[in-house]
């Protein structure tokens, strides 16, 4: 199949964290294999990658009526601008993205998941499994078996496993190794 012309990545909050960190690994890697790429996020938790065009749909954290703005936000932007696929990361922006992407007809939308099923609550497992019943995101990725396992067998079904991208930081006795910051 023909490589996306444009991608568009969606994270919840832009913060200095690792989702966000593999989105912005995602962007450049896009962007070097000559696909035009764009990251969003939902809103602005904490000052990171402002050396990048990345956009904030919000500068805080919306409420319900918010969301739902954020949303509609979404639908008429991809609309317009018919990226050739849309990837989420993280709760909040797989489930917006999600809907905004198929209700603008975009042709392939990606779900990232990131934590284990036991650091989201039950009404937010009950979300991802309508989401995966509902066939919105042509694929679930998860950043690890373990992540994948923790959703149940339900969730095989049309997932991809991958290797966390992220690097991971210098262990402690590494010459690199640097204390916390607190």
């Amino acid at each position: 199949a023909d490589a996306p012309r444009r991608v568009v990545q969606v994270v919840t909050q832009r913060e200095p964290a690792g989702a966000q960190r593999v989105a912005h690994q995602l962007h450049h890697a896009f962007e070097e294999a000559g696909v035009e790429s764009e990251v969003l996020f939902l809103y602005r938790r904490a000052d990171a990658y402002d050396d990048e065009p990345y956009r904030d749909l919000r500068a805080a954290r919306p409420g319900p009526v918010g969301t739902l703005g954020v949303l509609i936000e979404l639908v008429r932007r991809w609309r317009a601008d018919r990226p050739a696929a849309v990837i989420g990361h993280t709760f909040h922006a797989n489930v917006l993205a999600t809907l905004a992407a198929a209700a603008a007809g975009v042709p392939r939308r990606v779900a990232v998941h990131h934590v284990l099923a036991d650091f989201e609550s039950a009404a937010r497992r009950a979300v991802l499994r309508l989401l995966r019943a509902a066939r919105l995101a042509h694929h679930h990725v998860y950043v690890s078996q373990a992540t994948l396992d923790s959703y149940g067998p339900a969730a095989r079904r049309g997932a991809v496993v991958i290797h966390n991208g992220v690097d991971a930081p210098p262990a402690q006795g590494d010459p690199r190794w640097q204390p916390p910051r607190r």
